[in-house]
């Protein structure tokens, strides 16, 4: 489960290490990253600081496709408090290990994001609202239907 959540904090990584900030769009890799940490801590008692016990037990919902509603927490401020460095211990501990892996695969990271970086600003130049003429990419060539004269 560890290396899922490195796997979804990737993107992020990649993002500090070619252009040295964020951005919004590994957002919901994030989100999922810290569900399945909080789970690993609340769920699956896989923090020693807390014991084996489950704070959160794994909740169905009445119908399928609802929301589940969260019931009260049976656990004190304090313990909320060791749950949430410990949720952030696990995220930050694979934040690093995707950072480690990506910087010794630096080269390729960087001709990726080249493709990636190139193939999107020729999409922005050239679309519909740019104004731009709608050339083709570089290496795509379709034919063209030829219209029959009537």
């Amino acid at each position: 489960m560890e290396s899922r959540i490195a796997v979804l904090l990737g993107g992020r990584a990649a993002e500090m290490l070619i252009f040295g900030l964020p951005s919004t769009g590994a957002a919901d890799d994030l989100s999922k990253a810290t569900d399945i940490a909080r789970a690993l801590v609340t769920r699956y008692g896989m923090e020693p600081k807390l014991g084996l016990v489950a704070y959160e037990p794994q909740q169905q919902a009445f119908l399928p496709g609802t929301p589940n509603l969260k019931a009260e927490r049976g656990y004190s401020e304090e313990t909320a408090r060791e749950i949430d460095c410990a949720v952030r211990a696990l995220v930050e501990k694979a934040f690093q290990t995707a950072t480690v892996i990506l910087k010794q695969g630096r080269t390729v990271l960087e001709r990726g994001a080249g493709h990636s970086w190139s193939g999107k600003a020729w999409a922005r130049r050239n679309s519909p609202n740019s104004g731009a003429s709608s050339r083709r990419p570089p290496g795509q060539w379709f034919s063209r239907r030829r219209r029959r004269s009537p």
